[in-house]
């Protein structure tokens, strides 16, 4: 269970490390699986989910990344394809984009061919079609020749897929193997999957016509083939075996009556599959085989009634406050101005490393006289600082239980001089993000539509004075957390810091502590400061946590929680690289 919770914890990152390679964005909440041309968009997955669940999630991003990273959508928008012919470049236009991206990303081959084998070998019954349309055996041919070539145990399946369309379809596959063995060359765009597209198109239809005008003629004059030659035999007038009649006299007739009932049922099998081949044409019938929609239904469908829980990550909106009065500004800066002069000078005080006299080194002039005294350390070296070099994400709870009190206009003025203060250090880089930030448009109705975050100061950025904040909302803690922590991995910093600032529970305090274990485990140090309420307090031990009732008792809160935990790794790194 703990290697799952690892695996499943670890998702977000993957996941938003995968967006930052590809060039794409990736949102992970809801309950559906789709692309929508600029982001890829995971469902909430258990946080209980197993391995399976992880590498489907793996190859399903980089399945619709290839997409989005090399599709041309306006290409196929011009095209106009019919629907047979549409279906076609899917499974084509999904080969080729795979094959790209593998190319460029050569890790990403394991992954295709994982999930391949789980859709079409483990996972075969999941998207089983009706296979009473004979026509749709000639997709799933095609389908599973392309995908034989990276995973070569579905070639079994592909034969046998032949031998049903040859039994069908006589002659088809001579007409369609010298095309599609020649797709991994033929088709390396999506202009070119287009015109193998229609070329594919227009071979079904003309057979398609062409069995029609056999099927007019009667059966005998027809010919279709049989799997066992049957129709043929009785065609050239070959030896029909019947049952032994009681009367001689009736084996004649016995056996004229077999070689026309052999005859009828051809007729009636060669009909069936014009009429199924026919049918698919004109866009009916026509099965499920795209990779990225079996592999997001499958994401979808991930049994999350038993779980204790969901992973989400907020979704990030656009930031709309207001700015500060000038009153405000100077007020908040003259209440911190004590954090801001203890915490340089703190830090100062971290960084500096005095020079040392050795055997070794530069000879220090002022030295030089104690040679005749038999002085040897005449050699100085110069101090190695330590330079500061710390990401600080700042985590701001708007939630409407903030408008209390006036708790909102509190934690907004402490969120606002943290800002300041830290960004006074050098080395020291701050974010500050709000949430929730407002409900999803297309989810009003469910709590998840509030699991949504807003960049008030981007890291590094510039400071300003928009910190007045509406509060609104629940409190997804969980999920701006899980959001939080995608931002700091992504950093350059060595040290990580998030700083949460909230009055009260989260939504779910387990889904919140698991999103927290999961940045200690990543390294990130995590201290939180309570708005007029010690809730929480449930989510960290009391040495990471402090609560403030008003803003001066903002500056004596942070410089205990940063003298006890922050600076400590400085000193223990100083000591072990500098212990002379």
């Amino acid at each position: 269970m703990n290697q799952h919770r690892n695996l499943i914890n670890a998702l977000p990152l993957v996941a938003d490390a995968l967006g930052r390679k590809y060039g794409v964005k990736v949102l992970i909440g809801g309950s559906t699986a789709f692309t929508d041309g600029k982001n890829i968009h995971l469902p909430s997955l258990p946080l209980d989910a197993d391995e399976t669940v992880i590498h489907l999630a793996r190859g399903y991003l980089d399945h619709e990344a290839a997409h989005l990273r090399i599709t041309d959508f306006a290409a196929l928008a011009d095209a106009q394809l019919t629907s047979v012919e549409k279906h076609v470049w899917n499974i084509l236009e999904d080969f080729m984009v795979e094959k790209a991206l593998a190319d460029l990303y050569p890790g990403c081959r394991e992954n295709f061919a994982w999930l391949i084998r789980h859709l079409f070998l483990t996972e075969a019954d999941a998207h089983e079609q009706d296979m009473t349309s004979p026509a749709t055996d000639i997709f799933s041919w095609l389908l599973l020749s392309l995908r034989s070539l990276v995973v070569p145990e579905l070639r079994q399946e592909q034969e046998r897929l032949a031998k049903g369309i040859e039994y069908a379809y006589p002659s088809l596959l001579e007409e369609l193997e010298p095309v599609v063995r020649n797709v991994p060359t033929s088709c390396t765009s999506t202009l070119t999957c287009i015109e193998v597209a229609r070329k594919i198109g227009r071979l079904l239809n003309d057979y398609a016509s062409r069995q029609t005008g056999a099927n007019s003629k009667e059966p005998n004059e027809a010919g279709m083939g049989h799997p066992s030659g049957t129709a043929a035999s009785a065609n050239s007038g070959s030896e029909v075996r019947v049952p032994p009649s009681s009367e001689d006299g009736d084996s004649e007739l016995s056996g004229e009556t077999a070689q026309d009932n052999c005859s009828e049922a051809t007729g009636q099998k060669t009909e069936h599959a014009g009429a199924s081949l026919q049918d698919v044409l004109a866009g009916a019938g026509l099965p499920t085989q795209d990779i990225g929609s079996l592999a997001g239904r499958m994401l979808e469908g991930v049994n999350q009634s038993e779980s204790t829980g969901q992973l989400t990550v907020a979704m990030p909106m656009p930031f709309t406050g207001d700015a500060l009065t000038e009153k405000e500004v100077k007020d908040i800066r003259a209440a911190t101005a004590a954090l801001r002069t203890r915490l340089t000078a703190l830090f100062q005080a971290e960084v500096h490393v005095r020079n040392h006299i050795g055997r070794t080194g530069r000879i220090d002039r002022r030295r030089v006289a104690r040679i005749a005294a038999g002085e040897t350390k005449i050699f100085g070296k110069r101090g190695k600082k330590h330079g500061i070099s710390t990401a600080v994400h700042i985590l701001l709870d708007v939630s409407g239980s903030m408008q209390s009190q006036n708790k909102i206009t509190l934690a907004c003025h402490a969120s606002f001089a943290l800002a300041h203060t830290l960004q006074q250090v050098s080395g020291i880089g701050v974010a500050v993000t709000s949430f929730p930030n407002g409900t999803r448009p297309e989810e009003e109705r469910i709590v998840r539509a509030w699991s949504t975050v807003a960049p008030v100061l981007v890291h590094k950025r510039r400071l300003h004075t928009r910190f007045k904040i509406q509060s609104n909302g629940t409190t997804p803690m969980a999920e701006a957390v899980w959001w939080a922590m995608q931002q700091l991995c992504a950093l350059k910093e060595s040290r990580k810091v998030l700083l949460i600032l909230s009055d009260g529970e989260p939504d779910s305090v387990e889904e919140a502590k698991v999103a927290l274990h999961a940045c200690l485990a990543q390294g990130i140090e995590v201290y939180g400061i309570g708005i007029q309420n010690k809730a929480i307090r449930t989510l960290l031990c009391g040495k990471k946590i402090r609560v403030i009732y008003e803003l001066n008792e903002l500056a004596p809160a942070m410089f205990e929680l940063l003298q006890r935990g922050l600076l400590n790794a400085y000193r223990g790194r100083r000591k072990y690289e500098n212990p002379a």
